[in-house]
């Protein structure tokens, strides 16, 4: 596991893991209004790989609010 902080080594991580192999279906996606403003938000989904196997996936995460749209934060 790695830690990856700016933006042009967040796009290269990304790109090396080659996400353009697999589809990703979106199931259901929600959203709740959150503590000071911010979004809660909940995917469920699957994504399949080029062995046509899919496998389930769910994602929560805070959207963050700032000036200029929402962040998400990260913890350690």
């Amino acid at each position: 596991m790695s830690i990856t902080t700016t933006m042009d080594a967040i796009n290269a991580k990304i790109l090396s893991l080659n996400y353009g192999d697999f589809k990703a279906e979106i199931k259901s996606v929600d959203a709740q209004e959150s503590l000071n403003g911010g979004v809660s938000v909940l995917v469920t989904g699957y994504m399949t790989g080029m062995d046509n196997i899919q496998q389930q996936f769910t994602q929560s995460f805070f959207l963050a609010p700032q000036d200029k749209g929402y962040f998400v934060p990260c913890s350690y």
